[in-house]
């Protein structure tokens, strides 16, 4: 009787669990799966299909966007219009600096964007805000952070002597101009990518953008029998050059290879670092794994680009806290470009030490959410959950995630409007790696 009760309860807990999961399966192809979650889409991308090939499923993929998405050529256009501030000398430039960068992106991902294009587009002709998204309109979406400075960003990490979890964990505030009628914010996605040789590769960004704005991968490694995961994620940090287009590559798909090809934080950065020079804009990438959290510092300057841990002391303005690393839109080491004195960035990084240091030794989950969401207002305020009255740049979204367990918390834009004065941040715990959606055989099975 009490296993029959047991086994009762079990199955009764799965039904509940799959009933009441608040989710419309808008899309469910043979490669392709989607989800809309009202705030967010959630996405999967099976690669692992040898009976079809790679471009078959991004073209598929690209169709489920068209069909499930009402109105998405619409909205990006409309969004690309918006970065380009309505200008069509400036549309036109964006155009030519992305057609000079998409030669050097990965010819994997050169393929994997035309095969979207295919099912996703709706004309084959460029003309800025008529409705309608192009191929190279898609294009210059996925190229974005290369062609267009639109952004405020940071972060920070905790490392386990800090945590209360024990356990590393890294925070990542995406602060982007969301468009004069919040377009991005309608798009925002988690998209998991299936890879053959037993990887995932989460995206966090937006419908359609396949570059990694905050990327988290999960390897699994047979020789350890544990699941390894990196975290990776690129910042803003302006260093004064001229911009040059020609020849150059983007650090945010290099960035993707790397989290998509390689087993390691410190093979990710020798990659970085071996075209440092390369790239259109000084940036940061903040990366994490289960052991530390690391930035890397690309000021685009001859001898690479250079990385601050932990233990990096000396740097351009103070960090105090113990076991805890911070970024926010500037360089810290010496050996980088100091472009570390804007109120943006001084102010944030002051506040964050702060609040930091407030949440106590054992710095917990709940407290990194407060430090993230403090706000909302203006950087050169010391806020870090940002909004700015005289543009659209606004914090898109907070990432919480622990490498270790793959626990993954997200706070997303609310959907199609700005955020409101003492707005606090939503988090919705995410499931990174999608597991079996169908009710388990095993249950079925303790009822025979």
């Amino acid at each position: 009787m009490r296993k029959l009760i047991l086994q009762m309860t079990i199955f009764l807990s799965v039904i509940i669990l799959y009933a009441t999961t608040p989710k419309v399966v808008a899309a469910q192809n043979a490669h392709v799966s989607l989800i809309d979650h009202t705030q967010y889409y959630r996405v999967t991308v099976d690669l692992t299909d040898t009976s079809t090939t790679r471009a078959a499923v991004w073209q598929e993929y690209g169709a489920v966007l068209k069909s499930s998405v009402p109105g998405i050529g619409a909205l990006l256009d409309s969004f690309i219009s918006n970065a380009c501030q309505g200008q069509n000398d400036t549309y036109t430039l964006l155009l030519q600096r992305t057609s000079q960068i998409r030669q050097q992106v990965p010819e994997l991902y050169q393929s994997d964007i035309d095969a979207i294009a295919l099912g996703l587009v709706d004309t084959t002709t460029d003309a800025m805000g008529d409705g309608l998204l192009s191929t190279n309109e898609l294009w210059l979406l996925n190229l974005l952070p290369d062609v267009a400075r639109l952004t405020q960003c940071s972060g920070f990490g905790v490392l386990p002597a800090a945590a209360n979890s024990g356990k590393t964990t890294v925070v990542r505030n995406l602060d982007w101009d969301d468009g004069s009628t919040f377009q991005l914010s309608q798009l925002q996605t988690v998209t998991t990518i299936k890879i053959a040789d037993n990887r995932e590769l989460t995206l966090i960004g937006y419908l359609g953008a396949m570059q990694c704005i905050s990327g988290i991968v999960k390897i699994s490694s047979s020789e350890k029998n544990e699941n390894i995961g990196l975290f990776a994620a690129i910042l803003d940090s302006q260093t004064e050059q001229p911009y040059l287009s020609q020849n150059k590559r983007s650090f945010p798909f290099d960035l993707r290879y790397g989290l998509e090809t390689l087993d390691s934080l410190a093979a990710i950065v020798i990659h970085l670092q071996s075209t440092s020079t390369q790239y259109t804009y000084g940036h940061l990438t903040l990366l994490a794994d289960k052991d530390t959290v690391e930035v890397l510092e690309n000021d685009l300057q001859p001898g690479g680009a250079n990385l601050r841990t932990v233990e990096s002391s000396s740097l351009y303005h103070a960090w105090t806290v113990p076991n805890t690393i911070g970024a926010v839109n500037c360089n810290m080491l010496p050996t980088s470009f100091n472009n570390s004195n804007d109120a943006w960035d001084t102010e944030r990084w002051t506040s964050m030490q702060r609040l930091l240091t407030e949440a106590g030794s054992k710095i917990s989950r709940t407290s990194m959410k407060s430090i993230a969401g403090y706000g909302p207002g203006l950087g050169s305020d010391g806020y870090l959950y940002i909004v700015n009255p005289k543009s659209a740049v606004q914090t898109q979204q907070i990432i919480i995630f622990e490498p270790e367990t793959f626990k993954t918390s997200i706070a997303f834009h609310p959907v199609g409007r700005s955020i409101t004065t003492n707005e606090v941040p939503v988090f919705q715990d995410i499931v990174i790696v999608p597991s079996y959606t169908g009710i388990p055989l095993a249950i079925f099975m303790l009822l025979e």
